[in-house]
């Protein structure tokens, strides 16, 4: 009795009948299984395609994700003094714009993200002119261990009196010849701090200047 339970126990799981010819070796997939490979296998095939691609894809999207970007670091405190950083450098420079559009740079105070900004930044860039009231004194700080510039120290101190009051006036985009000083005085300071990108900076230097020259004499 024993015996034929044992028989009947490989039976079920080889598949054959008691009186096929057997060794003793397990069958290489259950008995429950084979059925449904032979009506799926192209379905079993594709899903497991389908589950290697997403490991793939997730991975790689995962080491995007985590890529650290190697550019000078460059933080401007207005949406003007940014465009030309970026209009000077182009797309080798990652340039980070503290106020957004709209903001007005006499009231900002800068939040723990850009003090987070200014001091992972390799040159800092800022009006001067008291422009940036609420974060003169953090931008001063800074300025003791950090390369921080105020693009209007080149001007001259009578080029920025406004009018009879004689305040400095800090608007100096509003003036073509200001703002072209301006210009300047940013691109020497990538220069100097970055002599391996010189040649292309003073080439859009040169266009940028020129391009501002003409506007001025259009509006004159």
């Amino acid at each position: 009795m024993d015996s034929a339970k044992s028989d009947c126990t490989i039976a079920f799981f080889r598949g054959k009948s008691l009186g096929g010819n057997s060794d003793l070796a397990p069958s290489p997939r259950p008995l429950w299984l084979g059925p449904w490979l032979g009506r799926n296998r192209e379905a079993f095939r594709w899903g497991w395609l389908l589950v290697w691609l997403a490991l793939f894809l997730g991975g790689c999207l995962s080491r995007s994700s985590n890529e650290i970007d190697e550019r000078p670091r460059i933080v401007a405190t207005t949406g003007m003094i940014a465009d030309l950083v970026r209009q000077l450098t182009g797309e080798s420079f990652e340039v980070i714009q503290l106020m957004g559009d709209g903001i007005d740079p006499h009231l900002y105070k800068p939040t723990r993200d850009d003090i987070v900004q200014l001091n992972r930044a390799d040159l800092i860039f800022y009006n001067g002119l008291l422009l940036e009231g609420k974060m003169q004194t953090v931008l001063n700080r800074l300025g003791d261990s950090a390369n921080v510039f105020a693009v209007t120290d080149q001007l001259a101190a009578d080029a920025i009196l406004d009018g009879e009051e004689h305040h400095p006036d800090p608007h100096v985009w509003m003036d073509v010849t200001k703002w072209l000083e301006a210009t300047r005085t940013i691109s020497d300071c990538l220069c100097l701090n970055f002599p391996e990108y010189a040649e292309e900076i003073q080439r859009r230097e040169n266009s940028l200047v020129k391009e501002l020259a003409e506007l001025h004499q259009y509006g004159m």
